[in-house]
Parts: C-alpha cells; sequence; structure tokens
C-alpha cells in the first residue's frame, strides 16, 4: 500500500466513517494505491463494515487497547476525520465540542484530512499547511483530497509537522 489513511474512534453517524469508505471506494474503481484502517467499535460499526464489503484496501481492527494507538497511529500516512455534523441533530445547536481525534493526528505528525462542517475542524485544519478539507458528503471531494495528500511524501510528512499556530 502506498498511502494508509487512518479513522480512528467511536462509530457514531457524525463521525462520518461511511463517508470515508465511499471515498475508498471511489479510489478503488480509479485504481489508486491508498487503503485505509478503521479503528474502534460504536453503534455505526455494522452498517460501515456492510458498506465496505468487497472493498480489500480498508481493514477494521476493533477497539484496541489506549497504549496500542501510537503504534497504530504511527503506522499511518493521513488521519482522517470526516465529521458530518447534519447527521446528528443537536449538534447543529453550535455548541463547542472536542475533535479529539485531530488532536491525536496532529500528536502523532499527521497530516489531518478533516471535515468542512465541522467548525472546531477549521480552527485546526488548514489546507496545503497541514492537511485538506472537504465536504463529507461529497465522496469524490473526500477521495480527490486523499489523492492530493497520498501524491507525495515529502510534503505529506512536512503537513504532518508543521502546527497550524505557525501560520498565524
Amino acid at each position: 500500500m502506498k498511502t494508509l489513511a487512518v479513522f480512528a474512534g467511536a462509530f457514531r453517524s457524525w463521525h462520518g466513517a461511511i463517508n470515508l469508505v465511499e471515498a475508498m471506494r471511489v479510489l478503488r474503481d480509479r485504481r489508486v494505491d491508498v487503503g485505509a484502517v478503521l479503528i474502534g467499535d460504536g453503534a455505526e460499526l455494522p452498517r460501515v463494515r456492510a458498506a465496505a464489503r468487497n472493498i480489500d484496501t480498508i481493514v477494521f481492527t476493533g477497539a484496541i487497547a489506549h497504549d496500542r494507538m501510537p503504534a497504530a497511529l504511527a503506522a499511518a500516512d493521513i488521519g482522517v476525520a470526516p465529521f458530518d455534523l447534519g447527521a446528528h441533530a443537536p449538534l447543529s445547536l453550535g455548541f463547542y465540542w472536542s475533535p479529539l481525534k485531530i488532536f491525536e493526528y496532529m500528536a502523532s505528525g499527521l497530516p489531518v484530512l478533516g471535515s468542512d462542517r465541522a467548525g472546531a475542524t477549521l480552527d485546526l485544519v488548514f489546507p496545503g499547511i497541514n492537511g485538506c478539507i472537504f465536504d463529507p458528503e461529497d465522496t469524490s471531494q473526500m477521495a480527490q483530497a486523499m489523492l492530493h495528500i497520498s501524491s507525495e511524501r515529502v510534503d505529506r510528512v512536512a503537513m504532518g509537522r508543521l502546527p497550524p499556530w505557525s501560520t498565524r
């Protein structure tokens, strides 16, 4: 696998893992050498697994121990946070929530692919600096963002090492 994307967290509808699977389907159909590891458990996991059926570039690990997370993230090239706040009505009220997975990806030196629907993501992910932003409902746009970040290893490593506050 040329590039490995990771999704780590609870499988809830608004976490958008289903959208990542659909973007992976687009990449598979284009014969792009990108894989994904989805780490975690939750109510949405059966639906996401069903959507990923027949996509051999996706691996599900289930929940893993916290002490194994640094190694799991270190094995990846891109951290994906495809939050889709529209999938959970209470989130539209505008209260602050902490996108922990983005902080974990950044602490691991990964560039972040983040949703343009999550205000907290827009405060942390700066396109071309430390990741890319995409519309979580537009799977071709997410796939294109994955292609962009996976296209040049040197840029991906640099993106993962540059803190977003250094741009201000």
